[in-house]
């Protein structure tokens, strides 16, 4: 891949889901995380003002929201973050997969966070704010070198 934006024809080509591109790849592009990491890898991003992309999917429409997070807050079992201009209430508990996730491309790659339902349809990913062409930010990629060590040790 040059551009990440070729991953959805890759996933045609192949007639795959990209649940299954993940489970096929695991160890070479992606990786299985733990389902409950959102919640701590979203309090360490709002923590340190990582500039992140949030792609919500809902039935018909993705939405997206760039930018710092307010830190997360946990009430009646969701997994909050008020912002002054966005609002997004996580049932974490239905989140049943979660894959980190490493795309190929010119500028040297970029790495999602890719939470799926039992049923394998994908709920959130999420990446480093980056503007089209630009590498990768390596404060994200650290933050997720942090999560996976904390992950092995435990």
């Amino acid at each position: 891949m040059q551009d990440v934006h070729q991953f959805f024809a890759l996933l045609q080509r192949h007639r795959l889901e990209r649940i299954e591109a993940n489970q096929l790849m695991e160890g070479h592009y992606t990786r299985a995380l733990p389902a409950n990491i959102l919640e701590n890898l979203l309090h360490q991003a709002s923590q340190h003002a990582l500039p992140l992309m949030l792609f919500v999917a809902s039935p018909g429409c993705v939405q997206i929201r760039t930018g710092t997070l307010p830190m997360p807050q946990r009430a009646r079992g969701w997994l909050n973050l008020f912002g002054d201009s966005f609002t997004l209430h996580l049932d974490d508990t239905a989140i049943d997969q979660v894959w980190q996730v490493s795309k190929p491309n010119r500028g040297g790659g970029v790495t999602s966070i890719e939470a799926f339902d039992a049923q394998g349809a994908l709920v959130l990913q999420i990446y480093a704010e980056r503007r089209e062409g630009n590498p990768e930010s390596s404060a994200w990629r650290q933050l997720l070198n942090e999560l996976n060590q904390r992950e092995a040790v435990a």
